[in-house]
């Protein structure tokens, strides 16, 4: 659990009771606790189920790393978050550069975007809320806030397949580069350089790594196109080699 972005403990009770008022929340002007990035499907998945529409589904982030033996399975990127009225989550863009979506099951959220590689100075390029039963889809590296309008629950996948999987390999390529830089003095002296870079790179990414043996300097030339298009029309001749390589 997180109070702002900062994690903080507490029983799951006695959040609960913060939601439901038996407990006072914080004094106003302190941040508030929120319940985020909670892996419930894959921590309870005969009591937490639900399918997915067709334009959601092809999701190749998660379904690699469900593959993975043992603990990597809580890795995925597939969360409930729950939290209070005012509760919110700073501005950021979503990791890997990938796509996320977002479903209220109960709740309201007010979400501010703005253009990748705009002015977080700027006024927001989209806002728009969100109401229960509700789903907003969010493109690769678009900055946005979320702010909770009332007690919300919602589910939030981040996901990638052949639209936006060279935007990915690109940011950890870029990762994987600006560790070498950060520890060059390093190179000659530490065992097994390379592969500590690499690992570095894996626990900052939430257990995805760029294979160390793929230079930083590789630019993926894979077709994208709109996200939504039709899986049908999806272009998949290299998909395994692809995803082997972004996310070993």
């Amino acid at each position: 659990m997180r109070t702002h972005e900062l994690p903080c403990k507490l029983e799951f009770r006695e959040y609960v009771a913060l939601i439901q008022g038996a407990r006072p929340l914080p004094a106003e002007g302190r941040f508030l606790p929120y319940l985020k990035d909670w892996h419930c499907l894959s921590e309870h998945p005969l009591e937490c189920q639900y399918e997915l529409p067709a334009a959601l589904s092809d999701d190749w982030l998660n379904s690699f790393l469900l593959q993975r033996p043992g603990p990597s399975k809580q890795a995925d990127f597939r969360f409930i978050y729950f939290g209070p009225k005012g509760s919110s989550t700073a501005l950021h863009v979503d990791v890997l550069g990938s796509f996320s979506w977002s479903t209220n099951i109960v709740g309201k959220k007010h979400w501010c975007f703005w253009l990748p590689n705009s002015s977080p100075e700027a006024a927001p390029s989209l806002e728009l809320e969100q109401g229960p039963g509700e789903t907003v889809f969010v493109p690769s590296n678009w900055p946005h806030t979320v702010v909770n309008l009332a007690p919300t629950i919602s589910v939030n996948h981040n996901w990638g397949n052949s639209f936006n999987i060279a935007g990915m390999a690109t940011v950890l390529a870029r990762d994987l580069a600006q560790v070498r830089r950060e520890l060059s003095d390093l190179a000659t002296q530490m065992e097994g350089w390379l592969t500590q870079c690499d690992a570095l790179v894996k626990v900052s990414r939430c257990s995805c790594s760029f294979a160390a043996h793929v230079e930083p300097t590789w630019t993926p030339t894979y077709p994208l196109a709109h996200p939504l298009t039709p899986l049908t029309t999806s272009p998949r001749p290299t998909a395994e080699s692809l995803v082997q390589i972004v996310l070993s």
